[in-house]
């Protein structure tokens, strides 16, 4: 059985160098453009998995910027403020409470 774990990122370039250069996985392929994406695969030695790290072209990140900023512009038009900020109860990280255990 042949498992691929995959990561999106930003910084490709960096990412990349971390896992082949610094960990000493393999490269053994990757794609470029495809769909809006680049990738690079690589193998975890002495197993059947693979890390597939992509991540979006500079033309799909700068449409999804433009499209958040134009969302806040018109917000901000209609209601003459910035929105309000989320009030739910949920972060989407887990925050640390009481004393630290490092």
């Amino acid at each position: 059985m042949q498992i691929r774990l995959a990561r999106h990122t930003e910084r490709l370039g960096e990412v990349v160098a971390f896992y082949r250069d610094g960990i000493g996985l393999t490269e053994i392929g990757g794609f470029r453009g495809h769909n809006g994406y680049d990738g690079v695969f690589l193998s975890i030695p002495g197993t059947a998995a693979h890390l597939e790290l992509t991540a979006a072209r500079l033309a799909r990140r700068s449409r999804t910027a433009n499209r958040c900023s134009s969302s806040i512009s018109a917000t901000r038009t209609r209601y003459g403020r910035s929105p309000p900020a989320s009030t739910s109860s949920r972060s989407p990280r887990p925050t640390r409470t009481g004393p630290s255990t490092d």
